[in-house]
Parts: C-alpha cells; structure tokens; sequence
C-alpha cells in the first residue's frame, strides 16, 4: 500500500495573488508617467464600475485621441423637492490627468434648462480648480472624480436653487422686453468689430452705472433709490429738486435740475459760483441708479423727492406718463392713462455715492496745481455717518434727521425745520441714522435697524419717574425727593431679623 501525503494537494495548489491597493493620491514627488498612467486608468475603471450600462455612454472625440464619458447623475436625497432629479453631465480626462483636472460639460439636449446647467457647470468648474489648487500646495495629486460627485450630491438642491433663481431673473427681463448681453458675449463682440460705433440699447439705458463711471471726468455724485414695484414699469427723472452746500461755507441751497439742462447759481455768503447738471438714467427692476450729478463747488446733501417729477412707462402698452408727489416710505399707486394698468411704486429711501474721476493717461496733464486737495464726500452714504453724526445745536444728543412730510427735506430737529422753512412743520414720519445713514420709520428709543446704535438718549432719565425711571438710589439724582425716601424710617426688630 502506498502511502498519501496530505499536504499533496495543498502543494499543487497556486497561491492567492496577494491585493493590491489602488492608491488615491499620490505625493508629487513620487509622481511619474507610470504612476500618472496607472492613475488616470483606475479614475476610469471606478467611473465605469459606478454607473450602470444605462447611464453611461461613451463618445470618441472628432480627433479620435479624447473620450468623452456621458453620465447621468441622480439626486439621492429621499425630500428632493424639485421634479427634475437628474443632470447629465460630460467628462473627459486628458492625458496629463490628474496634473490637470478633467474637463466637465453639461450638454444642452437634457431636460435640464441651460441657464440652470450653466450655473450648475460654473460652480462645478470653480470646485475642481479649488480643489486641485489646494493638493499643489499641499504637494499631492488626487483623483478627482469620486469627491466631485460626493460634492455635487451634497450641494445639487442648492445649485438648483440657485439656478431656478436666475432662470426666474431672465424669464422676467425677457417679459419686461429687455436682454442682457453677458460681459464675455460683449468683450468678443467688440473684440471682432472693434471699428463698430456702440448702440445704445435699453439694458445700457437701464444699468448705466459703468457706463457713467468710464465716462466721467468731473465730479459725479451716482444716486441710487431702492425700488419695489409690483407692476414692473421703468422710470426717468425729468426733474429733481436737491438741497447743496457750497464746499467750504456750509451755506444750503435747493437747485431744480432738469434733463441734462446745467444750472448755475452764486452763493450767498461768499457769492462764488455754483454749479450742477443732471444726467438722468432709466430706473426699472434691476437698475436702481437714478441719475448722475456733474457738480461744481457744491455737494449733494439730500434728493426732496416730493418734488420730483418722474416718467414712468408702462410695460403692458409701452406708454409713458407723468409722475409727482412721490414720498419716501409710501406707495404711490396709479393707473395707467392708456391701458389703465395698475402700477405701484414704492421709493425706501436715496442715497449719494462720489465717483472718482479717471485720470487719462493720453490726454494734456492740467497746469492748475492741486495743492492736496480733497473732494467732501456726499452727506447721505450708506453705511457712513452723516455730518456731526446727526446732531444739532439745537438737540446735540439726537443722532439723526427726520424726514418732515409737509415738504418732503430732512432736518435734524423741528426747530431747523422752522428756521429754514416759510411753513409749520407736521410730525415726521421718517429718519435717517446719524451713524450709518440708513432711512427707516420714525421710531423713539429704539436702535437703528441697520447699525443697532441708538440715535436717541435713553428713554428714562436719573429720575423716579413713578417707578419707570431710575430705581438705583445711588445713580439717583440729588434734586429727585425719591432719593431719600425712608432713610430714617424705624425698622422693627422682627423685620430686621427677617432680613438677615
């Protein structure tokens, strides 16, 4: 009999190949073309590993050297509030991967609107160069593929949102009969036709801001009204009624401007000239800058808007119709005179803004020496304190000025508003912050709603005031009789025993 050695079969048996990590991020140091290959293809076998066959497709490229891989991509939140809960996306990684990050397209035949999958691709695109910006400084190279997609599960409801959003931007401006033209559409444009004399259209009309800002050579004060409007209409100022100082004397004067019409007039205390023009701006949804001020030896200090006269146009019919007595903080509704449309307008508050005139590097150099001299900001900035923060001679404790609606101007008190004024003053219904300027509803000894700083002192004083007041007999004023109130009285020893 022979014998059978029970470790025979083991023997003839290979052994297991050992498992061999795929690695994920690699040192730059340590990189090279081996291992850059050896990455690339394993970022594809993951990819072709994760989506199924019917969600991936793969499309060569017109030179035959790129391949495209078309994924589809499902939200996996189970409360995706939206109905759409897929995006397609296109992905090629080039032969330098991942020394550079792949390349990503949203392609346009997808359910998905373009101005969603552009924002989508945007933020995705910015995403992946922060992402491989930061492993060069760290000094290592990672796949990139599975963190995006971790990445845009995580964050697809917002990049939706935030698409919807501009796509509900654009689907208004198209009703409203405008087109914004983006500024690389634009740069390219000008680009090829750079001979071509520049047309204005009603979008350059509308959001004049940069517009006015390259052409200024003096001084212009930019103001801005925040407007709501539930019937949308654009709006252009004929008139407006300003209150300016002249530089220097603090003397007030009202100038009424009209439509690029310059008017000059002299200052009473000095008799210097003074000098304004008003270049208008048309004012819709989404331009609130009214106007530009060329001033001479003057600063703009407050808009009276009650006397302002407006054109607004209507959108339903393309009419235009007068306007006045609008006031800050109320809505001002009215019919159109064609179509009898109902437009509201509601004007929060204006605000002064000083733009820097450009210096041309082409042009003659000016022989007048400057001596250092500085321009005086306008007096209402946002986010600026007014001038001596608000305070008068008459009330050096009150931080603010109110809106007087008898005439529409801001004061600092009631008593400045008679010294200046040939009529009785009614309540203010409005004020302005004296430490950020911000305009609200008159409220008393309350905290501003833009800054949180009191404009006013504290409602109580040192006094009793009937208990309301100031209860500290040590902080109490001396004149108070409550001061000293059962300081003798007699105190019996079972009361005092309590206490103790």
């Amino acid at each position: 009999t022979s014998q059978i050695d029970p470790h025979h079969h083991q023997q003839q048996q290979p052994p297991a190949p050992p498992h061999v990590s795929r690695p994920q991020e690699v040192k730059l140091s340590d990189l090279t073309e081996e291992v850059a290959r050896e990455l690339r293809d394993t970022e594809v076998k993951q990819m072709m590993k994760r989506f199924p066959k019917h969600q991936l497709m793969v499309q060569e490229g017109e030179d035959g050297q790129a391949t495209f891989y078309r994924a589809t991509v499902e939200a996996t939140d189970p409360d995706w509030p939206f109905d759409l809960k897929e995006v397609v996306i296109l992905v090629s990684f080039p032969q330098k991967y991942p020394l550079e990050i792949f390349t990503l397209d949203l392609p346009l035949d997808q359910d998905l609107p373009s101005v969603m999958g552009r924002h989508v691709q945007q933020a995705s695109v910015g995403w992946l160069q922060a992402k491989h910006a930061t492993n060069e400084l760290m000094g290592k190279v990672e796949l990139l593929f599975r963190p995006y997609m971790r990445w845009l599960d995580r964050n697809m409801e917002r990049l939706f949102t935030e698409g919807a959003r501009q796509l509900k931007k654009d689907i208004d401006v198209e009703r409203a009969g405008l087109q914004f033209i983006r500024y690389q559409e634009l740069q390219a444009t000008l680009s090829e036709e750079p001979a071509s004399v520049p047309m204005v259209t009603e979008d350059e009309d509308g959001g004049g801001g940069q517009h006015g800002q390259d052409e200024g050579e003096e001084e212009e004060e930019e103001e801005e009204e925040e407007e709501e409007e539930e019937e949308e209409a654009s709006h252009l100022v004929e008139n407006i009624k300003l209150s300016e100082p002249r530089r220097g004397t603090e003397v007030t004067a009202d100038l009424t401007l009209g439509a690029t019409s310059p008017c000059t007039a002299q200052c009473e205390k000095c008799d210097a000239s003074i000098g304004a023009t008003f270049r208008p701006s048309m004012l819709h949804a989404y331009a609130d800058v009214l106007g530009y001020l060329d001033l001479h030896n003057a600063v703009a200090t407050d808009l009276v808007l009650q006397d302002c006269q407006l054109t607004v146009g209507c959108l339903h019919c393309s009419q235009d119709g007068p306007v006045q007595n609008i006031c800050y903080g109320q809505t001002a509704e009215l019919n159109c005179e064609h179509c009898h449309s109902k437009l509201s307008i509601l004007a929060e508050s204006a605000r002064f803004q000083y733009i820097q005139p450009r210096c041309t590097k082409t042009g003659p150099k000016d022989s007048t020496p400057s001596y250092g001299r500085k321009f005086r900001d306008p007096a209402v900035q946002k986010g600026k304190p007014l001038p001596e923060t608000g305070a008068c001679k008459h009330f050096k404790q009150s931080h603010r000025w109110l809106r007087f609606p008898c005439c529409g101007r801001a004061y600092a008190c009631d008593v400045c508003h008679d010294e200046d004024q040939d009529h009785c003053y009614e309540l203010a219904t409005r004020m302005i912050c004296g430490h950020c300027a911000t305009e609200q509803p008159f409220s008393n000894a309350k905290p501003c709603v833009g800054c949180g700083g009191m404009m006013t002192r504290g409602a109580h004083s040192s006094h009793w005031e009937g208990g309301l007041g100031c209860r500290n007999k040590v902080k109490m004023c001396k004149t108070d009789r409550q001061k000293y109130t059962n300081n003798n009285k007699t105190v019996s020893r079972k009361a005092a025993g309590e206490k103790k």
